[in-house]
């Protein structure tokens, strides 16, 4: 496949400067052009090897950004994109910052108190979906679309198994998700020792491998072998019939099925493909001036705003149903609407200041 070849990728004039090399060192050894000339012919690994140490830290100098500059561009990117879209992230944030307020008042209530390992695990995941939902929303507030439905997809995951656990409402089905971990710290453990040798990786401690067998062979034990032989082997049982469950067998059960495209599209940036990269082709050539550019387009940051909100307050519902005082349930859940509510109203005001 022929192709062009671009010089001066990162060192221009590259001959220009070997040159320059030679006169210097050669003015520098006070002997004549000839002479020295000759004896870098002589000695030409050398010398390559003093000039290629030049241009590496010559380079590194030029390369290595102002961090302060380099933050404070950052910040101003910040303050440009929430000065543009203030309203909708901050409808964004204050939906996270409340289901925060819903933790830390659990938090409260527990500490200190003995608490049944199912429900740490339920509230483990709903911790860690806030988690990423603030993450969703830092990356949109700089500018990073992509990046945010890249996270946004794992946020779906989370929630899509938190829904189930808090509708089925079984202990049982909780612990197996608990158990089914070892799949995945089984599946790591056999890949890093796999490359000890040829990576120079720390052997791993006869007793944490031991520990890891014992548990994995004691939840094959419990739950049958074919228990670990998917992802969702936890919930298997949850389809009679089926040889094994699937996201979408989940989603049919919580009924997000309306999440399906767009999480295929999320799938999209999370994967290597080419469909959603096409939206920066501008007549059969790529706009490569805007690709690594973040983007204050509202159009562009509505669907991981609009998508995180959306899924959160459909777990919110069920997660509610769990935990709230059932005198204060209602209005729990009607607080939070009214604040979802909110987020979708700043779009539409949004395009219509736009038109």
């Amino acid at each position: 496949m022929k192709r062009n070849s671009f010089s001066g990728l990162l060192i221009e004039n590259i001959q220009e400067l070997y040159s320059n090399f030679i006169t210097v060192a050669q003015l520098d050894s006070g002997l004549s052009k000839d002479v020295y000339l000759s004896y870098v012919n002589e000695n030409s690994d050398e010398f390559n090897e003093v000039f290629e140490k030049y241009l590496i830290e010559e380079s590194n100098r030029k390369f290595t950004i102002q961090y302060d500059k380099f933050f404070s561009l950052c910040l101003d990117n910040q303050r440009t994109n929430s000065a543009l879209n203030n309203s909708s992230l901050s409808h964004f944030f204050s939906y996270i910052n409340t289901c925060h307020v819903v933790l830390k008042n659990v938090e409260k209530v527990i500490r200190g108190n003995k608490v049944s390992t199912s429900d740490v695990v339920l509230l483990t995941l709903y911790g860690f979906m806030l988690r990423q939902a603030d993450q969703v929303g830092h990356m949109l507030l700089s500018g990073y679309n992509d990046g945010a439905l890249v996270l946004w997809r794992s946020f779906y995951e989370y929630a899509l198994t938190l829904k189930l656990l808090c509708d089925k409402d079984e202990e049982d089905l909780t612990m197996r998700f608990y158990h089914h971990r070892i799949r995945n710290l089984k599946k790591q453990m056999e890949s890093y020792q796999e490359r000890l040798q040829p990576l120079g990786f720390r052997v791993l401690e006869d007793e944490k491998k031991n520990d890891i067998n014992e548990f994995f062979d004691a939840v094959a034990s419990q739950h049958g072998k074919k228990f670990l032989d998917n992802e969702y082997g936890w919930a298997d049982h949850l389809f009679p019939g089926k040889k094994r469950a699937t996201a979408r067998d989940l989603e049919d059960l919580v009924d997000f099925g309306r999440y399906r495209a767009f999480y295929i599209k999320a799938s999209g940036y999370a994967h290597t493909g080419f469909a959603n990269i096409q939206e920066y082709q501008r007549d059969d050539n790529f706009a490569l001036d805007i690709i690594t550019l973040q983007t204050t387009d509202i159009r562009k940051l509505i669907d991981p705003m609009q998508l995180t909100i959306a899924v959160f307050h459909d777990v919110n519902i069920s997660f509610l149903e769990l935990l709230s005082d059932e005198v204060e349930l209602d209005i729990n859940i009607k607080v939070l609407k009214k604040i979802s509510d909110n987020l979708m109203d700043s779009f539409d005001l949004k395009s219509t200041s736009n038109s």
